[in-house]
């Protein structure tokens, strides 16, 4: 094996590449390959879907009226909105001799990258395995993926974010976009607020650049080789087709993370947002309406009761009495959160 990282700050791309080149130099990594630390940013706006989501969870039209292209991911999660305020880094390593465990794969991936958030002036650090954190609030979208011979985990800096945008293009109901976009500002922290200060593009690199040569035995400066852009080029077509970014998937829970213990569920029209265990906002619309004039005080009841069993049935019990959908509703929070958390 080869000391050191392959480093590959490629600037610019277009929306398309900045998620295929990475998967491609994944696709050609070997099991003798030096780890791959590659950086870049979207010159326009786009929205990725993970793998393994469904494309109904992104608000085609809302996508359309912006202009944005929709893109379909190899790493999991669901949909994100991406422009050229973030920049984007990943590193790409052969599987073998990588932890099986992967809380510690995440450790050891992501724990350069706290280093260099550190480094910037922010308090991060990694908490529930994957999520990087300062003070409550998530400062990097990450993810990770097995390709071909390689792991990857990526992330990202935020230097601004359009909270609006993001909320627009998920087909949730209207209240419920409203909530993500309240969250999200509240709970997503872009780079500088995270430090209180400015921080460009070329510091941002710098100390990431830093932080991982310090963790991998130092960083060579490399181009990509000709196979893995011919893999990107093929990529390219693959991640813009119909047939692949409407590719049908599973059914999966209706509910919106912002970061871990922050969840947006979606019960139909209605939504309930949970924050750290606690629910926190209560919208109950159409079916999940018990009676005339108790939809307000049973909203209330809820608001600020743990998520769990006794409490919420409690509550239900207190602002309604006797209600045939009371378990129903409680076991709805209850899985929903347990399973978004």
């Amino acid at each position: 094996m080869l000391d050191g990282l392959r480093l590959l700050d490629l600037g610019w791309v277009s929306a398309v590449r900045s998620q295929t080149v990475w998967h491609a130099i994944a696709e050609r990594m070997r099991p003798s390959d030096r780890p791959v630390l590659c950086l870049c940013s979207p010159t326009d706006p786009y929205v990725s879907i993970g793998y393994h989501r469904r494309l109904d969870e992104i608000d085609l039209d809302a996508c359309e009226r912006r202009g944005l292209p929709v893109f379909r991911r190899r790493v999991g999660g669901g949909p994100v909105y991406c422009d050229p305020s973030q920049l984007f880094f990943q590193l790409i390593v052969p599987a073998r001799g990588w932890p099986a465990v992967m809380d510690r794969a995440w450790e050891r991936a992501m724990g350069p990258a706290v280093d260099a958030f550190r480094a910037l002036g922010v308090k991060a650090e990694l908490v529930e395995g994957n999520d990087l954190v300062a003070e409550g609030r998530k400062i990097s979208g990450t993810g990770a993926a097995r390709i071909g011979d390689a792991l990857v985990f990526v992330g990202n800096v935020i230097f601004e974010f359009d909270h609006a945008a993001m909320a627009d293009v998920l087909r949730v109901p209207a209240g419920a976009k409203r909530e993500v976009e309240r969250l999200m500002r509240r709970y997503l922290a872009p780079v500088r607020e995270a430090a209180g200060r400015e921080i460009d593009r070329v510091e941002a690199i710098g100390e990431i650049v830093d932080a991982y040569a310090a963790a991998f035995g130092g960083a060579r400066r490399s181009t990509l080789a000709d196979e893995e852009t011919a893999s990107a080029r093929v990529l390219d077509a693959l991640f813009s087709s119909r047939d692949w970014v409407g590719s049908d998937r599973p059914p999966v829970p209706p509910r919106v993370k912002i970061r871990a213990g922050v969840t947006v569920l979606l019960l139909g029209s209605s939504w309930v947002s949970v924050t750290d265990g606690v629910v926190d906002r209560v919208a109950l619309l159409n079916g999940w309406v018990p009676a005339p004039g108790l939809r307000g005080k049973l909203q209330r009841a809820l608001s600020g009761r743990p998520v769990e069993p006794k409490a919420l049935a409690r509550a239900v019990r207190d602002a309604c009495g006797t209600w045939d959908r009371s378990e129903e509703l409680v076991n709805a929070i209850v899985a929903g959160y347990r399973g978004g958390a």
